[in-house]
């Protein structure tokens, strides 16, 4: 009858989706965290990363701020994308999961962990005191413990130079 109806389509809400790998490139302060988008969802991914904590199930900062994340922006396509993570403490275990979000909220892939690298110990030698014919006092202080328990310490000496737990003179 020489009109047309307007008709509307309203397309359903689907979560986006994305699975967590296992993190590489773990260092003492730095570690790669490694993620899938399996689906943009609809309405479409507005971001995607990977959130970390030293607690289970951590989220994006916005839902609690304890947590860390990258922001890796909004998704292109599916696939594998990677993620640096910064600021890690050594010796250290994290909990991290890869996330997307878009308007109707964040979504979580499953949890790995993983431990960063422990720090070098530092130690400080001092001048050895009282030195006699046969005898001497030797003293340093242990300046960090490299994210770990001190389990010995001690002086080492010999007659050369650069003394180690595995060089010594015989006398």
């Amino acid at each position: 009858s020489g009109y047309s109806e307007n008709l509307y389509f309203a397309e359903d809400a689907t979560a986006p989706s994305v699975t967590t790998q296992a993190v590489s490139s773990i260092a003492k302060t730095t570690a790669t965290g490694n993620g899938t988008i399996v689906s943009r969802g609809v309405p479409a991914a507005t971001q995607h990363g990977v959130c970390w904590a030293t607690f289970e199930n951590p989220q994006i900062p916005a839902d609690n701020p304890s947590c860390s994340a990258t922001t890796e922006g909004i998704p292109s396509a599916t696939g594998v994308y990677t993620s640096n993570m910064t600021g890690l403490k050594a010796n250290t275990k994290y909990y991290v999961r890869a996330y997307i979000t878009n308007s109707i909220g964040p979504f979580y892939g499953e949890q790995v962990e993983f431990w960063t690298l422990p720090d070098v110990p530092q130690v400080t030698t001092y001048l050895a005191k009282s030195v006699a014919t046969t005898t001497a006092l030797g003293s340093g202080n242990i300046d960090n413990d490299g994210g770990s328990a001190i389990t010995q310490h001690g002086v080492l000496w010999r007659a050369g130079a650069d003394p180690t737990i595995t060089t010594y003179d015989d006398i």
